[in-house]
């Protein structure tokens, strides 16, 4: 871990700085202590959204561009970013809601320094993903919750959250705590769900109220069975109506079904084997139905959150990849 990680820690409760050991990190000025297991300190323990950490345990590798070989999350960064890939290089970047770490890998891969952080121990599978970064000295990963975040204020060149803000169960918050770690002249990259026509998924949130109360692992076996059922009639209806015209409209419907469709969609285009696209349909599945929180946002609210955070300057409000997409620039 590099000097300069430890310098940007500070204790969630009450700020001040921390003293490390191998198990934990404590603070001597409110006494606080927080565990360091498998080499992560623990600052937040709570069970809210393990759900993430059962869907990044088994499909870790689905996201990830090493491993499916597509270069998806990659675009995802710098189509939603709209900045070229050196602009990452050397930049001390603080990524809230890791989960398996594909962006964390592009970012490395991009020449950046990474503190990536999740709320659930999902954060144990990007340490896993990137284990190479870790040794290397530009990774590092904890557990923390983004309304308690353990970094001091003002502290890096980039703040990206990306997949995560609807999650949060107070989205405009959640944006005003990452924007708090954005130091002057640095970036915020964000995104979150949209409320639009465009966007609507009715069967999901028809099903969510009832699948998110029930058990994590069932929902998971529930969402693996519906696509061994849903998946091969989808692929043979999205080949069958392409083009525009009436079968544009009709895969706009397939589109929103049960289950996601978005791997299938891939693996048509020649860029997912059948495996990676089956198991990465699994994987969204799971992720619409469990939950505790989803919250999408019309793009108007959404421009208004943006608006509203002190001192920044939007470089970038658009739809587009997950929904609504921004980049608000810290004043110097």
């Amino acid at each position: 871990m590099r000097e300069w990680f430890y310098e940007l820690f500070v204790c969630p409760e009450c700020r001040s700085s921390l003293v490390w050991s191998p198990d934990a990190v404590t603070c001597p000025d409110c006494k606080a202590s927080f565990p360091i297991q498998d080499g992560i300190p623990r600052f937040v323990t709570a069970m809210d959204h393990e759900n993430f950490h059962i869907q990044w345990k088994k499909f870790y590798d689905v996201q990830l561009d090493s491993m499916n070989g597509t270069s998806c999350s990659r675009d995802r960064l710098l189509d939603q970013s709209e900045l070229m890939p050196d602009y990452f290089r050397l930049k001390r970047v603080l990524e809230v809601g890791c989960g398996a770490g594909r962006f964390t890998e592009i970012l490395l891969k991009l020449g950046a320094d990474v503190i990536a952080v999740d709320y659930s121990s999902a954060v144990e599978a990007c340490a896993k993903s990137n284990a190479a970064s870790r040794m290397s000295g530009h990774l590092f990963n904890a557990q923390a919750d983004v309304f308690h975040l353990p970094f001091s204020e003002a502290s890096f060149d980039i703040v990206i959250g990306y997949g995560m803000l609807q999650h949060t169960g107070d989205a405009p918050a959640a944006l005003k705590c990452l924007w708090q770690r954005v130091r002057p002249g640095g970036l915020l990259l964000v995104d979150r769900y949209q409320l639009s026509l465009r966007s609507a998924n009715p069967i999901k949130y028809m099903l969510r109220p009832v699948l998110k109360r029930m058990p994590h692992l069932f929902v998971l076996e529930l969402a693996e069975k519906t696509c061994r059922v849903m998946v091969p009639l989808q692929k043979r209806l999205l080949r069958f109506f392409r083009g525009d015209g009436l079968g544009r409209y009709i895969r706009y419907v397939i589109n929103r079904s049960v289950n996601s469709t978005y791997p299938l969609n891939l693996e048509i285009a020649g860029k997912l084997d059948q495996d990676i696209a089956f198991r990465w349909s699994v994987l969204d599945t799971f992720d619409m139905w469990a939950p505790k929180y989803d919250a999408p946002q019309t793009f108007s609210a959404w421009k208004k959150d943006l608006t509203r955070l002190a001192g920044g300057k939007i470089v970038v409000c658009k739809s587009g990849g997950q929904g609504n997409i921004g980049v608000v620039r810290r004043d110097v």
